[in-house]
């Protein structure tokens, strides 16, 4: 609406056509209406303040208080002063006996952690993933860093600059409002029924509380950001986005080797899974394969103590002469003609022995004639 308010010159216009009054259009009308109302610009402009005041608070806000979080953040973190010391020892020992024994480095330098690999080609372990090897050996609990110093992702976002100019822009509106309240306070042909006073002067009150507010928590993050300036220190031509990006990068990479360091470990413990179950199921095999041998070798070997056993009581002898009588029984049988027990029965039996290996074997010689 503040785009379409008559200009000075559009109502000194207006009012020289007063008499054509009837035949202003609807746009001329308007203007012609507006023009009416006493400080009809400054009103509009305290009304649109008025209504966008709430949602610029509510953006300015939240930006100041991560940003005096982030600064406490990163100059009290104990897990971040655990990292710094271990990348700064380890880059004083690769520098040793040219630029090592350094006090400390520029946050800068955190960024080149992760340009510095290992020397096998084509691998993707930086000094990083190295530091956080032996982090997650001996400082565990540093590689929960994201939860001490979180805050510097929204930080770095911030440009203190700009959100000064912001707070600035916003005490300024409320100033303008304040000498609006004033001069409509002082006006002696005041329209009855007229609320600006009350509407304006009710919104004065609250806002100035947030006013206060703002500008104290202004004060606070510079205040902040001086001290971890110096802190960490940093020149006061530093951007306080540059600054907290630097951080912000790093925990983004910080996080990304964890993770990397983490997959190679589950990749590991996977390989050795298989090996260890290959290595078992050999080993079951082997097993099988030796007790089958030995089951073979143990009925041989009972086999071979049962023959031997009956060759001793004789039962053997029997089990065979019984056998040969049933084959010259069923050869009577077959043939119609006995065949006489003598010596055709004993030459029989001898083939019998002769036949049978296992007995030659055991030194059985053929039987004798009676």
């Amino acid at each position: 609406m503040i785009k379409f308010l008559p200009l000075p010159d559009e109502v000194e216009l207006l009012e020289a056509h007063i008499d054509d009054l009837a035949r202003f259009g609807a746009a001329e009308r308007f203007c012609y209406e507006i023009s009416r109302i006493n400080h009809y610009d400054q009103r509009i402009n305290a009304l649109f303040f008025q209504r966008k005041f709430p949602e610029r608070v509510s953006e300015i806000k939240p930006q100041l208080q991560a940003f005096i979080t982030a600064c406490q953040e990163i100059r009290t973190s104990p897990k971040l002063k655990t990292v710094l010391e271990l990348v700064l020892a380890c880059g004083n020992y690769m520098n040793k006996g040219n630029r090592g024994n350094a006090f400390g480095f520029e946050i800068a330098s955190l960024s080149k952690i992760t340009d510095t690999k290992a020397g096998v080609s084509g691998s993707r372990v930086t000094l990083l993933h190295y530091i956080l090897q032996q982090c997650a050996e001996k400082f565990p609990e540093v590689l929960r860093l994201e939860m001490e110093i979180g805050t510097v992702r929204e930080a770095s976002k911030v440009v203190m600059n700009d959100l000064e100019k912001d707070i600035i822009a916003l005490d300024k509106g409320l100033r303008a409002i304040q000498k609006e309240i004033e001069v409509q306070k002082n006006l002696k042909d005041r329209v009855v029924g007229d609320r600006f006073l009350d509407v304006a002067g009710e919104f004065d009150s609250l806002a100035g509380i947030q006013m206060v507010e703002l500008n104290d928590m202004l004060a606070d993050m510079k205040k902040e950001y001086a001290a971890v300036q110096a802190f960490y220190g940093e020149g006061s031509k530093t951007s306080s986005d540059e600054f907290f990006g630097h951080f912000k990068n790093f925990l983004q990479a910080f996080n990304d080797a964890h993770k990397d360091n983490l997959e190679t470990l589950r990749k590991k413990a996977e390989e050795e899974k298989r090996v260890r179950l290959a290595a078992e199921a050999a080993r079951k095999e082997e097993e099988r394969k030796k007790n089958r041998t030995a089951r073979m070798k143990a009925k041989e070997a009972g086999e071979f103590d049962e023959l031997v056993s009956a060759l001793r009581s004789g039962d053997f002898y029997e089990t065979e002469r019984g056998r040969s009588r049933a084959n010259t029984s069923h050869r009577t049988n077959t043939l119609g003609n006995r065949v006489p027990r003598g010596r055709n029965s004993t030459t029989t039996e001898s083939r019998e022995r002769e036949r049978d290996p296992l007995l030659m074997a055991l030194g059985a010689g053929p039987a004798t004639d009676l």
